[in-house]
């Protein structure tokens, strides 16, 4: 039996690509098409439903990063499929949010464009980095992490409060939600360009050369 059970589980810690890291990347990628099908369906609660499932999108990304680093499991793919995932939810959630929020999209709107324009800019930035060997000087930093968490916190919020007709369970009121989720979205952009100054301040020197 407990050979039976090792070899059940031993998939999960492989070095090969369909590890269990990679597996929860995988399917935080299948979450994003899950989240517009929600979003634009007839349910009632799809502003609850979406809430849902962007939430344990956010775990499986905090869990991935967490097995990875505490099994050393470091895989191209991985490399590939983490930034993406997360990238294509983020992307999508707030276009989603921008578009839900219409009597007040602006709010939404201005911080979203400045969001995807630097992550756009961004990742072309580290993708040169690593066409020249200097990738690691425009690795994530604690800003970028912070950032990243306040974004998943106001994305959250953002997607629980849409207007629809069901009431938020617990008597939650969706203003409150709505005014602290438009903080926490601010707050995730400033720590955005402030990172990005950071990874093109470090590269400015490769960019001139």
């Amino acid at each position: 039996m407990a050979g039976a059970k090792d070899g059940s589980v031993s998939w999960m810690r492989s070095k090969g690509p369909w590890n269990l890291p990679n597996v929860l990347s995988a399917v935080r990628v299948l979450m994003v098409p899950l989240v517009v099908a929600f979003y634009y369906s007839s349910f009632s609660s799809r502003g609850v439903m979406c809430f849902v499932i962007f939430t344990v999108a956010a775990g499986t990304d905090y869990l991935d990063g967490y097995f990875a680093r505490r099994w050393q499991i470091s895989t191209r793919l991985g490399a590939f499929l983490d930034p993406v995932a997360d990238k294509l939810m983020v992307a999508t959630t707030l276009v989603l949010c921008s578009a839900g929020h219409k009597d007040r999209s602006y709010d939404v709107a201005f911080p979203a464009a400045i969001t995807i324009s630097r992550e756009i800019a961004v990742s072309a930035l580290r993708e040169w980095m690593a066409q020249i060997g200097a990738r690691d000087s425009v690795q994530v930093g604690w800003m970028g992490k912070c950032k990243a968490f306040a974004q998943m916190m106001a994305l959250s919020g953002l997607l629980l409060a849409l207007p629809t007709e069901e009431a938020l369970p617990y008597n939650m009121s969706r203003d409150a939600i709505y005014a602290f989720s438009i903080l926490l979205m601010w707050a995730s952009t400033a720590m955005a360009i402030s990172s990005a100054n950071d990874y093109f301040r470090v590269a400015w020197p490769h960019l001139t050369k």
